[in-house]
């Protein structure tokens, strides 16, 4: 993670920082009998491909937008039309990647990028902390 990169750190287990759970984007590949018909005017197209178990995402009012996966990789694209994005934090250390838990949230402060904090929710591992306090 660079130095100039603020993120606030939370577990789901320990706190909440965000007071809403952000939704995850869910892919659901409908068969072929039952392809999905979108109404006139709609268009279904992939915008980012190839990233391994995306949760969240967010757009800056500067364009450029943040994908949270699920194993605490946080990437950013510098707009919708790149194709490839650099990894703006990474918290795999901090994140209990197993089954349906990780990093389950993203938020951007509301006055992004003048306040440059971005906000996540994740579930972490409190079996291998070394702090009695933790549970």
């Amino acid at each position: 993670m660079r130095a100039n990169n603020r993120v606030v750190l939370g577990s789901l287990v320990r706190r909440v920082v965000m007071p809403v759970l952000v939704g995850a984007f869910v892919c659901l590949a409908p068969s072929s009998a039952a392809a999905a018909t979108l109404p006139t005017g709609f268009e279904d197209t992939a915008v980012f491909s190839g990233l391994y178990g995306p949760t969240a995402f967010r757009f800056s009012p500067d364009g450029r937008v943040f994908v949270a996966r699920k194993n605490g990789i946080i990437e950013v694209f510098s707009s919708v039309d790149a194709t490839t994005g650099t990894t703006f934090a990474d918290l795999r250390t901090e994140v209990y990647d197993y089954r349906d838990r990780g990093l389950l949230g993203l938020a951007l402060d509301p006055q992004f990028p003048t306040r440059p904090y971005v906000y996540v929710l994740y579930a972490g591992d409190l079996g291998s902390r070394s702090d009695p306090a933790a549970g």
